[in-house]
């Protein structure tokens, strides 16, 4: 009854704008040239002469709405559940993006995060009463979430509404973008391209895609070479030593990229007879089972405190202990979920199968690891809870 109230909230809201949207308009246009414009729904990167766009509104339909009603439609719709007004940025739809339908806004009510006092800072810097705006308090930690949720909704709208063709959506980013687009892209596309600017780099240096750094070359080849098959110490790590054996000089970096990688997997094949005990060993390092000791070292030269180091790998392993149980419950009550926990812990295992082993590369996983082990606990918790008193008891 919860979600047909609030979608029924949505509904009246709808219906209050409903005439109000048509008169509410959005455009690209240039930066350079207000009279080169595109609609809203046109995929379109730049202007004729290379500059950026803008997105344009119609001022003239928006003051027809005194700012004192305004201000009173935005405050009513602020924090409440009416689909999709409650959220910090669709609370202003008409001012934001008007054209797109609320069925096809893609949302985590995002925005209207809170000022906070910043007392300490203020008194530093001389201020009594200073209030500081955090935007990334949000789902992702980044503020471009508030920026997102429109992009994602307005290309929800071609895709359903308009009949265009969007297989899925990228990005060149390092960090926030990225965040933001996969978590909104997942909430209702499926599918979502992240390109790291380094790859666009590699495919403008190489003339040709090559996912990752040229230190994939590093990889493959201080990970597979005699230092590191031979030795149990070393097995299944990585070593510099492997590399630095070969002279790249007078190379090009697309050179020692193909050497390097070529000079790896050919000898990971002339010894496969000893890849199945190396692999073995780079799982096992990177879920922190192959000599603890050994990483414990790392720590200590690393300056870090080798009590905590302890800790960690004792906590680590009682998550690795639990997982699989979660993985079976949650398997049990949802595929999707459970496709969900079990893909960054797969990806893990694969680049550690492929590369080397390091227990730093378990991090992507960690959050997973956490999740399933709760589930585990819960499950257990809810078990003993469920099992009948001892009637021989008292």
């Amino acid at each position: 009854m919860a979600g047909r109230a609030t979608r029924s909230a949505g509904a009246g809201a709808r219906k209050t704008q409903g005439g109000a949207k048509a008169g509410y308009r959005s455009w690209f246009r240039s930066i350079h040239d207000h009279s080169e414009t595109y609609e809203i729904d046109e995929v379109v990167y730049r202007a004729r002469d290379g500059a950026l766009l803008e997105v344009a509104h119609d001022f003239d339909a928006l003051r027809a709405t005194p700012a004192e009603e305004w201000k009173r439609i935005f405050r009513e719709r602020a924090h409440t559940s009416g689909w999709p007004y409650g959220s910090g940025v669709w609370g202003k739809k008409e001012w934001v993006l008007p054209c797109v339908d609320d069925e096809n806004v893609v949302s985590m009510y995002e925005g209207n995060t809170n000022l906070f006092w910043a007392n300490r800072y203020g008194m530093e810097l001389g201020l009594e009463d200073l209030w500081i705006k955090q935007c990334g308090n949000s789902h992702t930690g980044s503020f471009k979430d508030l920026g997102m949720t429109v992009l994602v909704s307005m290309v929800k709208e071609m895709i359903t509404s308009r009949g265009k063709s969007i297989p899925a959506v990228a990005c060149a980013s390092t960090g926030d973008t990225s965040a933001a687009l996969a978590a909104y892209a997942a909430a209702t596309l499926g599918l979502c391209a992240v390109v790291a600017p380094w790859t666009l780099r590699n495919a403008i240096e190489f003339g040709r895609f090559i996912p990752v750094s040229q230190n994939y070359k590093g990889a493959i080849l201080g990970a597979n070479c005699a230092e590191i098959y031979g030795s149990p110490k070393y097995r299944g790590t990585w070593s510099p030593r492997c590399i630095h054996a070969f002279d790249f000089g007078g190379m090009t970096e697309a050179e020692i990229f193909d050497r390097g990688r070529d000079t790896g997997l050919r000898y990971a094949f002339d010894h496969r007879d000893q890849l199945p005990a190396v692999v073995a060993a780079r799982l096992l390092r990177t879920w922190g089972l192959y000599d603890p000791a050994e990483w414990q070292g790392y720590a200590e030269t690393e300056v870090r405190s080798s009590r905590f180091q302890q800790r960690t790998f004792w906590i680590g392993w009682g998550l690795l202990a639990l997982a699989p149980v979660g993985l079976v419950v949650v398997r049990r009550r949802s595929t999707a979920s459970f496709w969900i926990l079990a893909a960054p812990i797969a990806l893990v295992c694969a680049s550690s199968v492929i590369g080397y082993g390091n227990t730093r590369f378990r991090a992507a996983a960690e959050p997973a690891l956490v999740v399933l082990a709760a589930v585990a606990l819960a499950r257990f918790g809810a078990a003993r809870c469920a099992r009948p008193p001892d009637s021989t008891a008292g």
